[in-house]
């Protein structure tokens, strides 16, 4: 699907400062752009805040009907809720879902509207050299992002005229470690890997051996939880700022201008509430409303506020010890080397310090400019792919994250189709709901269901057959089960069948039926 594979080798002869090797963090709250300094043998970080010191664009996109103009990242954010605009967000955690919109009349698909921001981040590039050419770009997407997702951005960069250039989307987990690994010394040690971006926070641990011919990362523990995401702690600041609103103008009512007025300003302004040091009260200066008022936030009230979420990362920090791929796997907080911290969430200094006082043995390794180092991983990834520098190839084995979809089939009239029960991308510790259907044959002799698991290129195989020996005598598509799957570790699976009745004609009994499965992630 991609170009993975160059043909040319570059030489460091063959490159100048007009030839630009790219990575791309594509994430669905922000985005950042970066380049291989082929003469410093280094990745570097493009502001495109203009020189604001954002290096990170929140990706979001906005059309203002009234004069057919589109509007990115702060700008759209500070602009939303003006007559006639239309915002856009959420791109890259809506890719995959075939969603259209109307924009001036016209359907326009998600793909077509991020290819218009892909090309605006691109754009910057120009800033550094007029004369500039992209010979390759890796492009970073999350380790969980589906195949039509994938193939939906691929789209985007063609609408963009970007996808000749695309080497390969990598995921972001290994571009941090390759931004990691560029400079440290690679050695046989336990590392603590913590996201925190805007749709939650996701954590891992991995064994790192140094092999003669590879880095080898053995995934040992993951864990992720979306209720403590920056998205989240944003939506808390709003709410905070609506009743200080609410409270000083004593208007219950907030119209939708009023509401957006407030969510700008609460964009503006998380960073001191967050981001700083808050010893002293700060002053926030409601100037958009009237009459204009000023609000004073102390300490106390900004750790009220931090509080829920603070419990919530602490409980985190303990419970992904306990997601270890084998029962006999244990790994310890006082067994961790090093800890690598990425994501926007760490630029609130309670979260890092947090994490400092969790691990005061540990080495805690956070970026200058925390979004954007899975960026800077990917642009070196993109060096190696293009042959410019040579690393040992890194060698990422997970455990916990399946690669396969597992289910049954199913007849819907003359034809067969496989429907899921665990989707591919999925954790092996997840809850997976159980999902009911109709059973097309009678029950006077035992029915069989057969799992099977179907790979990425969507073959079947099949994994078990189980017999539902003591069904209810029922007629031909009078018997619905519902089928569960859990894993009870990463390499045994459960099947449990039960029997859910037939509306008030044939109640459900209490029939169960199961059985174990050895399977390998």
């Amino acid at each position: 699907m991609l170009a993975k594979y160059f043909k040319h080798k570059y030489e460091l002869h063959d490159l100048d400062e007009s030839k630009f090797i790219i990575g791309i963090d594509m994430g669905n709250s922000t985005s950042s752009l970066s380049y291989f300094d082929v003469s410093r043998q280094e990745p570097e970080l493009i502001d495109i805040s203009g020189g604001y010191g954002k290096a990170s664009v929140p990706t979001v996109i906005q059309y203002i009907e009234e004069t057919k103009e589109w509007v990115f990242g702060e700008y759209a954010i500070m602009n939303k809720g003006f007559a006639g605009d239309m915002t856009f967000d959420k791109l890259v955690h809506n890719l995959g879902k075939m969603m259209y919109y109307e924009v001036s009349g016209k359907a326009v698909n998600l793909s077509y509207i991020l290819s218009l921001y892909i090309k605006e981040l691109v754009s910057n590039i120009k800033n550094l050299n007029p004369n500039s050419e992209i010979i390759g770009i890796v492009v970073a997407v999350p380790s969980y992002m589906s195949e039509e997702a994938k193939s939906e951005m691929l789209l985007a960069f063609k609408l963009a005229e970007l996808d000749k250039k695309i080497i390969d989307f990598v995921t972001d987990r290994h571009c941090i470690f390759s931004h990691y690994f560029y400079k440290e010394p690679v050695k046989n040690e336990k590392v603590l890997l913590l996201d925190f971006g805007g749709r939650g926070i996701r954590g891992g641990i991995y064994k790192i051996t140094d092999e003669e011919a590879q880095v080898t990362v053995n995934s040992v523990s993951s864990l992720f939880d979306e209720t403590i995401g920056t998205e989240i702690v944003e939506s808390e600041v709003n709410r905070l700022f609506k009743e200080y609103y609410i409270e000083k103008t004593n208007n219950q009512m907030i119209t939708p201008p009023i509401k957006s007025q407030i969510e700008s300003f609460a964009y503006q302004h998380k960073d001191f509430l967050f981001q700083k040091q808050y010893e002293k009260a700060m002053k926030l200066y409601f100037n958009f409303a009237y009459p204009p008022f000023q609000k004073s936030v102390g300490k106390e009230e900004i750790e009220t506020l931090i509080l829920p979420f603070r419990k919530k990362m602490e409980r985190f920090l303990i419970n992904i010890f306990s997601k270890t791929s084998s029962p006999n796997e244990k790994i310890l907080p006082s067994d961790i080397n090093t800890i690598i911290c990425t994501g926007g969430g760490f630029e609130m200094l309670w979260v890092r310090t947090l994490v400092q006082n969790a691990f005061p043995l540990s080495k805690i390794k956070v970026y200058k400019n925390s979004k954007a180092a899975v960026s800077m991983g990917a642009s070196i990834v993109c060096a190696e792919r293009l042959s410019v520098i040579s690393k040992k190839p890194l060698h990422i084995i997970d455990k916990h994250q399946l690669t396969s979809d597992i289910g049954i089939k199913v007849r819907d009239g003359a034809k067969e189709k496989f429907i899921a029960i665990i989707e591919r991308n999925s954790f092996w510790w997840q809850n997976h709901p159980s999902k009911s259907f109709i059973l097309n044959e009678k029950t006077d002799v035992p029915v069989t269901l057969e799992i099977f698991r179907r790979d990425e290129e969507g073959d079947l195989f099949l994994l078990d057959e189980i017999r539902l020996d003591g069904l209810p005598l029922r007629p031909k598509g009078t018997t619905k089960v519902s089928l569960s799957l859990e894993f009870e570790s990463y390499d045994q699976l459960k099947l449990t069948v039960k029997d859910m009745g037939f509306g008030e004609i044939f109640p459900k009994s209490d029939f169960c039926a199961v059985s174990g499965l050895d399977f390998t992630i």
